[in-house]
């Protein structure tokens, strides 16, 4: 029940989602349903690669913008704002 007081507080707002997978993305909550499976709009995905080129450096964050997107629940691991 906590969790969707907290959802319908975040919706058309901007939130962050850490997937499954590690991926980190960033959008504007527009929809959700009991699953959990969510609808993001301007969603940009955020990423760390290697970089051997830059020195004193490990890691480079790379953004990429995707746009509209529709996640399942049961690959969000996080939400949070």
């Amino acid at each position: 029940m906590a969790a969707n007081i907290y959802i319908k507080k975040v919706l058309n707002k901007r939130i962050n989602i850490i997937m499954k997978n590690n991926k980190k993305l960033n959008g504007i909550l527009m929809a959700y349903d009991k699953f959990m499976n969510v609808i993001l709009a301007d969603v940009e995905e955020h990423s760390e690669i290697n970089n051997k080129k830059i020195a004193f450096q490990e890691h480079n964050l790379v953004k990429k913008m995707i746009g509209l997107m529709i996640l399942r629940g049961n690959q969000i691991t996080y939400l949070y704002t």
